[in-house]
């Protein structure tokens, strides 16, 4: 790995998850929330920096997670779709001090996804270094991925509910990607958490 190189993990938890019927970022995992899992294998991981976009139920969630060396990063236009969220946050780390030579970019509702995976995402990056490094989870191709600034551009272009496996479906011929197996299992309804918490009690 080349030691300067820079990379910043933009975590997007913006979302209202309607169909959680709750706080999704702030439903219980282990001893900490969904966000805050999220959050630690970031910061444990070989990232640089951590940001995290946050919108709806903004200051509950910030109020959870200031105690986390991370930058948080608000979308007041998080209505508008996930894109949004993922333009607010290329633009603010484009304007940071240092400059990054790359972005992952993830979310909070993939609990099982952990450290080594961010890391190998990072290691084959770093071999790969105009190329976009993906989660392969099932048939499907997507975040968490690594994006070098070659496409930053194309993604503070997405509008509306685009998200950043709309530039991974454009740009097949330069997607690397990483079979994540069973740790793919995201929460996106009551049943799916209440499965998933079934799993890591046992």
């Amino acid at each position: 790995m080349n030691p300067e190189r820079k990379i910043a993990l933009l975590i997007l938890a913006a979302g209202a998850s309607k169909r959680m019927k709750a706080v999704k970022q702030l439903l219980p995992w282990k001893n900490t929330t969904l966000l805050g899992n999220a959050i630690e294998k970031g910061i444990a991981s070989d990232v640089d920096q951590v940001f995290v976009v946050l919108g709806a139920n903004y200051e509950n969630i910030k109020e959870s997670i200031t105690h986390f060396p991370v930058e948080i990063i608000r979308n007041d236009d998080w209505k508008s779709g996930m894109s949004t969220s993922i333009v607010n946050g290329i633009t603010h780390i484009m304007n940071q001090p240092d400059d990054y030579d790359a972005i992952m970019v993830g979310l909070a509702d993939t609990p099982l996804l952990d450290v080594d995976h961010f890391n190998a995402l990072i290691e084959t990056s770093a071999n790969s270094l105009k190329n976009i490094i993906a989660t392969k989870c099932d048939d499907v191709i997507g975040v968490p991925a690594i994006f070098p600034d070659n496409y930053f551009k194309v993604l503070k272009e997405l509008k509306g509910d685009q998200g950043a496996r709309k530039i991974i479906k454009l740009n097949k011929e330069q997607v690397t990607s990483i079979n994540a197996g069973e740790k793919c299992k995201d929460i996106d309804t009551p049943e799916a958490y209440k499965k998933i918490i079934k799993t890591i009690n046992r």
